[in-house]
C-alpha cells in the first residue's frame, strides 16, 4: 500500500513538473488600444510564458500612452492640442509613410480625417449623420500636405487632428514581434483586433482564414510565412444605421463620407504597420487603382471584396 501511495505521489509530481516546465502551446488574451489582443506561443513553458506576457503587456501600455488620442498628454494628444511638438523620430517616420500613401491615392486616405470622424461620432460612439455643410466645412481641415516634419519639430495645421486608427495596431504588433524575436521565442502569433503577425524558427506556414462579409463564412484561407503580417479592414467593424443606410467608420478624405463600393480589403505585407495602413488605404481606393499601381505600395498580396460580389478579387506581386 505504501509503495502505491509513493507511486501515485511520484506520478502527480511528474505531471505537475511537466505542466510547469514542459513547453506547450499557450494563449494570452488582454485588452489594449481599445481592442481585444491575443498572443499565442506554440512552444513555451509556464515561466517563460509569464515573463513574455508581462513584457508584452508593459510594452503595450507604453505605446498606448504614446499614441492614444484618448489619453491626455500622449504624444498624439499633445500634437492635436498644440499643433507643434518636438520631433519624435518614430512618429515622424510613420507620418511620412502615411503622407506617401496619401499622395499616391490623391488624398482619399488621410490620417488628418479625425475632425470628420468626430462629426460622425466615431470618436465617442455617439453616432449621427452630419449635415452636409458641416462636412464641407471640416473637410477644409483634412489635408495631409499640412503635416510638416522639420529637423526639430512635427507640425500640423491650426485646425487639424491626427487619427491613429490606421496604424496604431500595426505599430504595436511590430514592437511586440521585435521583442519576442529578440528574446529568442521559437514560434508565436500576435493578433490585435484582427491584425496578425507570425513567426516560426522552422519557417512554418500559418493558415489564416478571411471571411466573406456578405455571409460571414470563411471565403479564403491564406498561407502566411514567418515574419509576414495580415490585416483586414471591413465595413462591418464599426458602423451605425440611419434611415436604413449603414454608415461605417472608414471615411474618405475627399468626400467626408464612408466608401460604399468595398466591403473588405485584406493585405499581406512584410510587417504589421504596412498591412494595417494599406488595408485602410486600399479600402478607400478601388481595385483597379491598386492593380495598376501595385508596385508603388509595400505589400505581397491583397484581397478586395467589392459590394455585391461573390468572391474576392486578388492582387499578387
Amino acid at each position: 500500500m505504501r509503495l502505491k501511495i509513493i507511486a501515485v505521489f511520484l506520478i502527480i509530481m511528474l505531471i505537475f513538473l511537466t505542466i510547469l516546465f514542459f513547453p506547450v502551446k499557450r494563449n494570452y488574451t488582454f485588452f489594449a488600444f481599445s481592442t481585444v489582443c491575443n498572443i499565442t506561443f506554440y512552444n513555451l513553458n509556464i515561466f517563460e510564458f509569464k515573463k513574455m506576457t508581462s513584457k508584452a503587456k508593459k510594452l503595450c501600455e507604453i505605446y498606448e500612452k504614446k499614441y492614444s488620442v484618448n489619453i491626455n498628454n500622449s504624444l498624439i494628444s499633445n500634437l492635436n492640442l498644440y499643433k507643434k511638438i518636438p520631433k519624435d523620430d518614430e512618429l515622424a517616420e510613420i507620418l511620412l509613410l502615411s503622407k506617401k500613401v496619401s499622395e499616391k491615392l490623391n488624398g482619399k486616405f488621410d490620417i488628418t480625417i479625425q475632425p470628420i470622424l468626430k462629426l460622425w461620432g466615431f470618436d465617442n460612439g455617439l453616432f449621427k449623420k452630419p449635415d452636409d455643410n458641416d462636412i464641407k466645412r471640416e473637410l477644409e481641415n483634412v489635408d495631409f500636405k499640412q503635416i510638416k516634419i522639420t529637423e526639430n519639430s512635427i507640425i500640423i495645421g491650426e485646425n487639424q487632428l491626427i487619427n491613429t486608427g490606421a496604424f496604431s495596431k500595426g505599430l504595436i504588433i511590430d514592437k511586440v514581434y521585435e521583442l519576442f524575436v529578440k528574446d529568442n521565442i521559437d514560434e508565436f502569433l500576435i493578433e490585435f483586433g484582427g491584425d496578425i503577425r507570425v513567426f516560426s524558427k522552422k519557417n512554418k506556414i500559418f493558415k489564416i482564414a478571411i471571411k466573406n462579409p456578405e455571409t460571414n463564412d470563411i471565403n479564403k484561407v491564406l498561407n502566411i510565412k514567418s515574419g509576414q503580417s495580415v490585416a483586414t479592414t471591413g465595413d462591418y467593424e464599426r458602423f451605425f444605421e440611419f434611415e436604413k443606410i449603414k454608415y461605417h467608420h472608414i471615411i474618405s478624405g475627399i468626400t467626408g463620407y464612408p466608401e460604399f463600393n468595398i466591403r473588405s480589403v485584406t493585405v499581406i505585407s512584410d510587417n504589421a504597420l504596412n498591412a494595417d495602413m494599406l488595408s485602410t488605404a486600399f479600402f478607400l481606393a478601388d481595385y483597379n487603382t491598386i492593380l495598376k499601381n501595385s508596385e508603388l505600395f509595400p505589400f505581397e498580396e491583397c484581397y478586395f471584396f467589392e459590394k455585391d460580389s461573390k468572391d474576392y478579387k486578388i492582387i499578387k506581386k
